[in-house]
C-alpha cells in the first residue's frame, strides 16, 4: 500500500466516540458519529480466493482499503477490526443513546453495508436455534438491540429505586415504554407485530412530528417482554437465502421505543429508532431472480434514495429528497433532523468484495459530515403550566411597575435638561453677540487702515494669520475694493508666517485684481518658487492692527 488516498474531513480526526461524548454535547448542532465494523473473512469469500485488503491502524480511528493497486483511508469515530466482540460495539455506541433518550431526546442507531456484511449479526445477534426469528440468549453473542434492551430497563429501575429513597416518594419518578415493529418491503410498511397490517402510511404535523399511522404499540415494562416482541417482529420478517448468504434480509427493518418520562412536573417524550437495513446486492454475485431480484431493486432503490439524501445535505443543497422512498421519509429525523444519530458501517475485509466495502466506507464518509439539531421533546403538567403562568403574571406587574418609573425619572430629566439648555442658550447668545460685535468692529477698522496704505507702487499684502481676512475686508468695506482695482495689484503672496518659518511652508495667493470682479472670490495657488525668487530687498513690512502686513515692491 504505497499510496494513500485521505477521502475524510479533518473534522473527523477531532471526534471522539467516548460513550458520554454525545449526551454530554451542548452545541447547537451534532455531527453524526460513524462507527465501522468488519466481520471475518467469510467461507465464500475465502473459497474465491479473496485475501485481505484492509489495513487497521493502531488510534482504532483510521482504516485503509487496497482497491485495484490504489490505497484510500478514511477517518471515522471508531474503527472496529474482525476480532471486535458484540459487547465492545455496545459499550462505545448505546450508553449515549440511552442518555439521550432518558432526557427527552430522540436518538436513531443504523446498521449499513452491503448484504452479508453482518448488519443484522450486530444489531440482532445470531439466531436461536430453538425456532425462526428468536434471538440467542448467549450473553457474549447477543446483538446491539437486546443489550440496550436490557441496559435501558436496568436503567430504569435505578432511577425508580433512587426516587423511592428520596424525600419525594417512589411516585415522583415514572417512564412509560411503548414497543414497535415494522418493516419496509419492496416500498411498502408493514407492521410485523400484525401481520395483516401491511401496507401502513406516515403522516406528520407540527405537534406529533412523523409517525407511522396504526403500527401495533405494545407497552413494555421489562427486558423480557422487550424482548418478546422483537422477537414475535422478527418471526416474520421477510428473509430468503442467496449466494452471498443464507440469511440475507429482504427489507429494512425498524425497533421503535417510544418513552414518555415524567418526573415531578418534568414531562418529556423521545424515540429510538433501531434500524437494520437490508443490504446493497450485486445481482451477478448473489444470483438473485424473479421475487429475489424484484426485492433486490427494491432496496437498492431505497438505499440510492438514502445516499442521495445524505448527498444533498452535505453538500447544503437547497432541497433534500426525503419523499423518494418510504425509507428516506421515515428517518427525516435521523438525518439532518432533531435527533441523535450513530451509523454502524457494516463491511467485510476481503478482496473478493473490496469495491463493496470501497462504497460502504465512502457512504460512511459522508454520513460522517452530517449535522443533526437535537431538539427536546418537553411537555409541562397543568400545575408546571399554572406556575410558569403566576411567574410571568409576577414579572408582567413588576415591569409595570419599572416602567412607570422609568416615565418619571424621564419626565424629571427632561425638564433639567430643558432648564438647563435655555440658560445655556441665553447666554450663548449674548457671549456671541458680543464676539460678533468685536469682529465687525475689528474687520472695519483693518479695512480702514488698508485703505490708508500708499498704494503708488505696485504692491502686494501679506498677512501671516488668515488670509480670507482681505477679501473679507474688500467685501465689507467698498473704498478698499475701488482700491484694489484702480491700482492693478499684478500679484499677491499671502504668507502664514513671515518670521519664524521656512518659506516653503507658506501658502500663495495670486491674481490680478483688475481682472476679478469681486475681490471675495480671490483663488489660493501655491507660489512657493515665486516666492523664493523674490528678493528679500523688495520686501517691507507694516505693523498693521490684526497682524504683520508686507509690501513687495
Amino acid at each position: 500500500m504505497e499510496k494513500l488516498e485521505v477521502e475524510s474531513s479533518s473534522e473527523s480526526l477531532q471526534r471522539c466516540a467516548s460513550a458520554q461524548s454525545i449526551a454530554s454535547d451542548n452545541t447547537k448542532t451534532k455531527a453524526t458519529p460513524v462507527i465501522c465494523r468488519f466481520r471475518p473473512e467469510s467461507f465464500d469469500e475465502i473459497m474465491h480466493g479473496g485475501s485481505p485488503c484492509v489495513q487497521f491502524f493502531p488510534d482504532n480511528k483510521q482504516v485503509a482499503v487496497d482497491v485495484d493497486g490504489q490505497t484510500h483511508s478514511f477517518m471515522f469515530d471508531r474503527v472496529l477490526p474482525p476480532d471486535c466482540e458484540q459487547a465492545e460495539v455496545s459499550e462505545i455506541v448505546a450508553p449515549p443513546m440511552i442518555d439521550a433518550i432518558l432526557n427527552g431526546f430522540n436518538a436513531a442507531i443504523i446498521a449499513y453495508g452491503q448484504t452479508g456484511s453482518g448488519k443484522t449479526y450486530t444489531m440482532m445477534g445470531p439466531p436461536s436455534s430453538q425456532g425462526r426469528g428468536l434471538l440467542t440468549s448467549d450473553p457474549h453473542r447477543q446483538g446491539l438491540i437486546p443489550r440496550i434492551l436490557d441496559q435501558l430497563f436496568r436503567r430504569l429501575a435505578e432511577r425508580r429505586r433512587e426516587a423511592s429513597l428520596s424525600d419525594e416518594g417512589a411516585g415522583a419518578a415514572t417512564t412509560t415504554v411503548i414497543a414497535s415493529y415494522v418493516e419496509i418491503y419492496c416500498e411498502k410498511i408493514k407492521d410485523l407485530l400484525t401481520p395483516a397490517k401491511d401496507n401502513i402510511q406516515l403522516r406528520q404535523d407540527s405537534k406529533r412530528g412523523l409517525w407511522i399511522t396504526d403500527a401495533s404499540q405494545v407497552p413494555v415494562s421489562n427486558t423480557h417482554e422487550a424482548m418478546g416482541v422483537l422477537d414475535q417482529g422478527s418471526s416474520f420478517r421477510q428473509v430468503a437465502q442467496t449466494k452471498s448468504n443464507t440469511d440475507s434480509s429482504r427489507s429494512h427493518a425498524v425497533f421503535l421505543l417510544s418513552l414518555r418520562n415524567s418526573f415531578d412536573s418534568r414531562v418529556t417524550h423521545s424515540q429510538l429508532y433501531l434500524v437494520d437495513l437490508a443490504g446493497s446486492e450485486k445481482v451477478g454475485k448473489t444470483g438473485a431472480e424473479g421475487l429475489r431480484l424484484d426485492e433486490a431493486k427494491s432496496i437498492n432503490k431505497s438505499l440510492l434514495a438514502l445516499g442521495n439524501v445524505i448527498m444533498a445535505l452535505t453538500s447544503k443543497a437547497k432541497h433534500i429528497p426525503y419523499r423518494d422512498s418510504k425509507l428516506t421519509r421515515l428517518l427525516e429525523n435521523s438525518f439532518g433532523g432533531n435527533s441523535y444519530t450513530c451509523v454502524i458501517v457494516c463491511c467485510s475485509p476481503s478482496r473478493y468484495n473490496d469495491r463493496e466495502t470501497l462504497s460502504s466506507l465512502r457512504f460512511g464518509d459522508r454520513a460522517n459530515r452530517i449535522q443533526n439539531k437535537p431538539r427536546l421533546n418537553e411537555e409541562h403538567s397543568v400545575d408546571e403550566l399554572k406556575r410558569l403562568l403566576q411567574e410571568s403574571h409576577s414579572q408582567n406587574r413588576l415591569l409595570q411597575v419599572r416602567l412607570r418609573e422609568s416615565k418619571a425619572l424621564t419626565r424629571q430629566q427632561g425638564l433639567l435638561i430643558h432648564e438647563l439648555l435655555s440658560l445655556l442658550d441665553r447666554d450663548s447668545l449674548k457671549h456671541y453677540k458680543n464676539k460678533y460685535g468685536d469682529l465687525l468692529q475689528h474687520v472695519n477698522d483693518q479695512a480702514h487702515t488698508l485703505t490708508q496704505l500708499p498704494f503708488n507702487v505696485k504692491s502686494c499684502i501679506f498677512r501671516w494669520l488668515d488670509g480670507r481676512t482681505i477679501l473679507n475686508c474688500a467685501s465689507i468695506n467698498r473704498d478698499f475694493t475701488k482700491t484694489l482695482r484702480a491700482e492693478s495689484i499684478w500679484r499677491a503672496v499671502l504668507v502664514n508666517e513671515v518670521f519664524g518659518k521656512q518659506a516653503d511652508e507658506s501658502a500663495s495667493a495670486v491674481k490680478r485684481a483688475s481682472t476679478v470682479p469681486n475681490p471675495k472670490h480671490f483663488y489660493i495657488r501655491h507660489l512657493k518658487a515665486r516666492l523664493a525668487a523674490a528678493p528679500a530687498k523688495n520686501l517691507t513690512a507694516a505693523v498693521l492692527p490684526g497682524g504683520v502686513y508686507l509690501a513687495h515692491h
